[in-house]
């Protein structure tokens, strides 16, 4: 979740804050899911019937929003599935659109957003009146544009899974209790999700996608092994490798265009082949690169994020 939380962050450091937050829920009474129950049965009894029609309504939303721009024309956005207790999926999905679809001024709110004084003894919803009667559920839909609510919005997104604390005793007389002994750390699965997860959905999208590039001092960059693979052999193995960062600066040695980036901007025009560890001109989609959080206690390489991500005439 906090690799995640740290990718959604790189979005709006790329494009800027979010425009809209919106939820989408699930309706138990979509005709969908009532022409195939049988007599007497409910949502409740066919978890993968809503898992399979919540997750075509889900698609067809994404085609309204990021193909036929319902709203606006999205740059970039990021979403996520939770389930509720009761099992019924719900999306949200923070949207930041182009430059020119931005709400920086009262009227560009006022054609995005119309509100009136609604009666005192209601409370009315944010909502899109088309998307309402497009998808015949709950589709909550507001502007949140401040800057200061961005992290709460994302760690809001990404908060994660339910949890429950649940104790197994045999016996039910003569039970002496020790909440402390007996704490579990569990994670709450509905029957929705679970058949989510089997049907291989994905619980989670973000685009455009975001590269997290690796910081190490000379010589110190991440060596993968298996399990009973001998030391001597990781060493001569990954000796010879470069990392995503050496070879970025030899990139700026050969290559006059790759000294225009930063190390952070190198995902967009240029792509990491794996399996021969060196940078390629990007051809096809664009991708956002995030520097790896460094932690105080690493010591020298600490301030190394900070240095890469300024232009040397910058700092000199």
């Amino acid at each position: 979740m906090r690799r995640r939380f740290l990718d959604a962050m790189a979005l709006v450091q790329d494009d800027g804050r979010h425009d809209i937050f919106l939820t989408m829920t699930c309706n138990p009474k979509w005709k969908e899911i009532d022409d195939e129950l049988l007599p007497g049965q409910s949502a409740q009894d066919r978890p993968d019937l809503v898992a399979r029609v919540f997750h075509a309504k889900l698609e067809d939303l994404k085609v309204q929003l990021f193909q036929r721009h319902i709203i606006g024309v999205v740059g970039s956005y990021v979403y996520v599935i939770e389930f509720q207790k009761r099992g019924l999926p719900h999306a949200h999905f923070l949207l930041i659109m182009t430059p020119g679809y931005k709400m920086n001024n009262p009227d560009d709110y006022d054609k995005l957003v119309c509100s009136e004084i609604p009666d005192p003894i209601r409370w009315v919803a944010p909502y899109n009146p088309k998307l309402l009667m497009m998808f015949n559920c709950h589709i909550n839909v507001e502007v949140c544009s401040s800057i200061n609510s961005v992290k709460y919005l994302f760690k809001y997104v990404y908060k994660g899974h339910d949890k429950q604390v649940i104790h197994i005793d045999k016996d039910q007389e003569n039970i002496v209790i020790n909440d402390i002994q007996k704490f579990q750390d569990a994670h709450y699965v509905s029957p929705p999700e679970a058949l989510w997860r089997v049907f291989s959905f994905p619980l989670s999208q973000i685009h455009p996608c975001v590269m997290a590039l690796q910081i190490h001092l000379p010589n110190q960059q991440l060596a993968r092994f298996k399990d009973g693979d001998r030391m001597e052999d990781i060493v001569d193995r990954e000796k010879g490798k470069n990392s995503m960062l050496t070879t970025f600066f030899e990139k700026n040695k050969e290559d006059s265009n790759a000294r225009k980036y930063l190390y952070k901007d190198f995902p967009k025009h240029f792509t990491w082949n794996r399996s021969k560890h060196c940078w390629r001109t990007r051809l096809h989609k664009s991708m956002i690169g995030r520097l790896v959080y460094a932690n105080p206690a690493e010591g020298e390489i600490l301030p190394t994020p900070a240095f890469m991500s300024y232009y040397w005439a910058y700092l000199l």
